[in-house]
C-alpha cells in the first residue's frame, strides 16, 4: 500500500518536504501504527510528536489512534495547535 501524506508545521520542517510517500506492506494499517512508522523513519518528527502530538485527516475526516487507514486515501498530518489528540 502507497500513501501520500501531506505535513503541516513542524512537521513539514522535521521532513523538509510538504508531502511525503510512504510504501507499507500491508493493506491496512491503524493512526497510531502508522505515526510509529514515521517516527523510526526520520528522528526530528519522532522528538516532534511526544510534545506536538499530530491531528490526522484522511480524505477529509478526523481520525483516532485505533482507527484504520486503507490504500488510495488522502493523510494529512498538522500539529495540535490546529487541533491533535493524545
Amino acid at each position: 500500500m502507497r500513501l501520500k501524506i501531506k505535513l503541516f508545521s513542524v512537521y513539514k520542517e522535521a521532513f523538509g518536504l510538504p508531502e511525503i510517500t510512504v510504501e507499507l506492506h500491508a493493506n491496512e494499517i491503524t493512526v497510531e501504527n502508522l505515526i510509529n512508522t514515521l517516527a523510526t523513519i526520520n528522528i526530528k518528527f519522532n522528538k516532534i510528536i511526544k510534545e506536538f502530538p499530530p491531528a490526522i485527516l484522511v480524505n477529509g475526516l478526523p481520525l483516532q489512534k485505533s482507527d484504520k487507514i486503507y490504500g488510495d486515501c488522502e493523510v494529512v498530518l498538522f500539529p495540535p495547535a490546529s487541533g491533535g489528540f493524545q
